[in-house]
């Protein structure tokens, strides 16, 4: 009966820590998510900025040839994901202008913020100064990218800029 006694007069201290223990793991791993997203954020960032300059020739290129922009923009949605999104959102019945501008917004990178505001003040304004500005724009855009850090860079793409420039 003593030794009972004894070991029902004691508290176990070890809730408290225990507790800590287990609040500090789950607001470490939710840092850890965090950076992970993060970091899967802004590789997505990189790899949209890398295939920008060829997005913009191959619109310019299209309506070269006489395509609309709304065709061309859905020929290339083919071969490109974020725009083929964009495409089935004008098949589902929204607006062109809606849709360049959820564009931009979606893939939240200020080249295709530009875009989408090029492809709207067209809606706009006619097709005059579209393409002019979209050959500035791939011109602009492809001069950036040779000065984008390596990662993730082919060496294809400065043959690339020297087959798209006649040298």
């Amino acid at each position: 009966l003593g030794a009972k006694e004894g070991m029902e007069g004691k508290t176990d201290n070890m809730g408290l820590p225990l507790w800590l223990l287990c609040t500090g793991a789950s607001i470490a791993n939710f840092f850890l998510m965090d950076k992970d997203l993060r970091d899967q954020v802004n590789r997505r960032k990189d790899k949209l900025r890398m295939g920008y300059s060829d997005l913009v020739h191959k619109l310019a290129l299209y309506l070269v040839a006489g395509m609309s922009v709304r065709s061309a923009f859905c020929l290339i949605g083919k071969s490109n994901e974020l725009v083929g999104y964009a495409c089935r959102e004008m098949e589902a019945g929204l607006s062109e202008g809606t849709v360049y501008e959820h564009f931009g917004k979606r893939a939240g990178v200020r080249e295709y913020v530009k875009l989408s505001t090029l492809l709207c003040q067209n809606l706009k304004k006619g097709n005059s100064t579209l393409l002019p500005r979209l050959q500035e724009e791939s011109q602009r855009a492809l001069t950036e990218q040779l000065h984008l850090p390596m990662h993730g860079r082919s060496c294809m793409s400065a043959k690339h800029w020297m087959y798209r420039n006649g040298s």
